[in-house]
């Protein structure tokens, strides 16, 4: 999260607050595993929507970097 106060010249002061999207680092983090399923599972512990199961699995598919990784590690096995 980053923070940024500024003083005006009125004598106000302004606010600024910018926080990155947890969720979507987390996503990024999980897919790294080879299995769909431990992302639910990780994700899971922390969120739930309905069709959540498929969103992730659709996700994960859809995903150039988790595939890309997919295939690094299945040349290097």
């Amino acid at each position: 999260m980053n923070t940024q106060l500024m003083i005006c010249n009125d004598g106000s002061i302004l606010a600024e607050l910018k926080a990155k999207p947890i969720f979507l680092q987390q996503i990024c983090e999980a897919r790294k595993d080879d299995s769909s399923t431990k992302m639910y599972n990780d994700l899971k512990q922390l969120y739930w929507w309905s069709g959540m199961k498929q969103d992730i699995s659709e996700f994960i598919l859809k995903c150039l970097i988790y595939q890309q990784v997919k295939a690094k590690h299945q040349d290097d096995s």
